[in-house]
């Protein structure tokens, strides 16, 4: 869900669910420097949001619903559960108050056509195979919840749609998960000492610089930035001919085919043409 400004600075206080991977450095969209910049407040909170997220907050009270309607229970929304210290912290998308047990709504793919969920790390509906980031989550929220139990219903895209996960708590895992976190907030950010894993670019462009000042950068990242910045020019150059002799060799054909498999440029539903190309099975 989409945060306001306040909430965003509100979760600098603590570790929350969505931390938790980028902690423990399995989530694809964040690290642990990310994290670290955000929670010692150097970074300029910013809501953002896309059509995919977007469509995840619409469809997560949905999920609620439709998980709660297969369950035949009733399941509670705008719950939290926080350690005793308030470091850590799991909203929870729904709380199944008669079973006490936890539901985390996950959306993944959902606008993207060409999306596997076995290769994505989805498993079958009913089992317990999730992305090992999901799993994560449920299992943090678990721990602070003291639940056995937790339900992962999920929306995924190319087709495949919704489907309910039971995890069980893993107590081993919830240990390490809470030692790596605490271990986080005392060793970085209580003593404000970065991680040495380098933050995402666009965790960094949110950085609050101070006007004027100026510091000693080491010359061999600068060397070193220059030369790749370089090599990236001359390998977009090729890349950019051998797409265009590609394109042209199919002259007004939307597709082409070789021994090896095949190529496609045709426009999407957006009516923006792409190149695609497909190795023979």
């Amino acid at each position: 869900m989409a945060l306001s400004l306040a909430a965003l600075k509100r979760r600098r206080k603590w570790i929350g669910s969505s931390d938790v991977p980028a902690i423990l450095g399995v989530s694809q969209y964040r690290n642990i420097g990310d994290v670290y910049l955000e929670k010692t407040g150097q970074t300029i909170p910013e809501v953002t949001t896309n059509d995919a997220a977007d469509w995840g907050d619409r469809l997560e009270p949905l999920m609620c619903r439709w998980v709660a309607e297969r369950l035949g229970v009733k399941v509670k929304r705008g719950q939290h559960r926080q350690s005793a210290d308030g470091i850590l912290r799991a909203q929870l998308d729904g709380w199944i108050e008669s079973a006490r047990e936890t539901v985390e709504v996950k959306t993944s793919g959902l606008l993207n056509p060409y999306f596997r969920a076995d290769t994505a790390g989805w498993g079958a509906d009913g089992t317990d195979e999730v992305p090992f980031s999901v799993l994560a989550q449920v299992q943090f929220a678990l721990l602070l919840s003291g639940a056995a139990r937790g339900h992962v219903p999920a929306f995924l895209g190319g087709g495949a749609g919704p489907r309910h996960y039971v995890i069980e708590a893993v107590p081993d895992l919830q240990r390490e998960i809470e030692a790596r976190c605490r271990a986080f907030w005392t060793d970085h950010v209580l003593t404000r000492v970065p991680p040495t894993v380098t933050p995402h670019l666009d965790t960094l462009s949110r950085v609050a610089r101070e006007p004027g000042k100026s510091v000693e950068v080491d010359a061999d990242l600068i060397e070193h930035y220059q030369l790749v910045k370089d090599q990236k020019a001359l390998v977009d150059a090729a890349a950019n001919d051998a797409r265009a002799e590609l394109i042209a060799a199919l002259g007004d054909a939307e597709e082409g085919y070789c021994p090896f498999g095949s190529v496609s440029y045709r426009a999407n539903r957006r009516g923006t043409r792409a190149l695609r190309v497909k190795e023979a099975a």
